[in-house]
């Protein structure tokens, strides 16, 4: 139903390019970014180490370790109960992956795209929102009407975002605490993916989620738990490079 919602919608609504011309959408953009914002950490969010679980749906609970530096680097790794340690990351530039398998390693470069495209995803600290408020040209963005939820009093304004890649990214954010909640990802031949944030709890002023479920087509497929998130903790860039052994 919501698909329905937006390919209908979208042809009838104001598109901004570059400069959002649509005063509502920037005062809703704005109220997200000042969850972003916090007095004691007036440079900005810089860095995250995020420490908890991570679990496919109906699997086996591995521990996740998830290292992020802005403006788009990334390196999570995971430790399985059955020994295997995976190591995946984005230095800015490029990916990477790492699997040691009872020490046997497997290394994961360039030749897998689909992977390395959604791990930079991941790595950007500025998503579209954040970018069409400093009038990013290459950005189209749109505001949607409102979603409810059903059976429920949770309401989200929506904005739909298109960056010339052919995936169409559509944002959720709570009408009660102006953050995000959800991101639905989509294109042409794959199924829908969608994010979604829970538990969203305040860390030294930044309102981030302690809960992240991963779902396709509607169907969760893995989520992951965060008991422990560290702000703007010094991180060496060495640490986002594939390791060289």
């Amino acid at each position: 139903m919501i698909l329905r919602i937006v390919s209908i919608v979208s042809l009838l609504v104001n598109v901004a390019f570059a400069e959002i011309q649509d005063p509502e959408l920037r005062k809703i953009l704005n109220q997200y970014r000042a969850t972003l914002l916090s007095e004691s950490h007036p440079e900005g969010l810089q860095t995250l180490v995020i420490q908890g679980t991570s679990q496919k749906s109906g699997g086996i609970e591995s521990e996740i370790e998830i290292l992020r530096k802005f403006p788009n680097k990334i390196r999570i790794e995971t430790i399985q109960k059955n020994g295997i340690e995976v190591m995946v990351g984005f230095n800015g530039t490029a990916g990477w992956g790492r699997l040691e398998d009872h020490k046997k390693v497997h290394h994961t470069g360039q030749e897998a795209k689909g992977f390395i495209d959604w791990l930079r995803l991941q790595a950007n600290f500025e998503n579209h929102l954040l970018r069409a408020l400093k009038n990013d040209k290459t950005l189209q963005v749109a505001r949607l009407p409102d979603y409810q939820i059903p059976d429920s009093d949770l309401v989200f304004r929506v904005v739909e975002a298109k960056d010339g890649s052919g995936i169409r990214f559509t944002y959720y954010l709570n009408t009660t605490t102006d953050g995000l909640d959800r991101i639905k990802v989509e294109t042409k031949n794959d199924p829908p993916i969608e994010l979604r944030y829970a538990q969203q709890r305040r860390v030294e002023g930044f309102l981030l989620p302690h809960r992240v479920e991963f779902y396709q087509d509607g169907v969760l497929l893995s989520f992951e738990n965060y008991r422990r998130i560290t702000v703007n903790k010094f991180l060496n860039n060495f640490l986002f490079e594939r390791p060289g052994y």
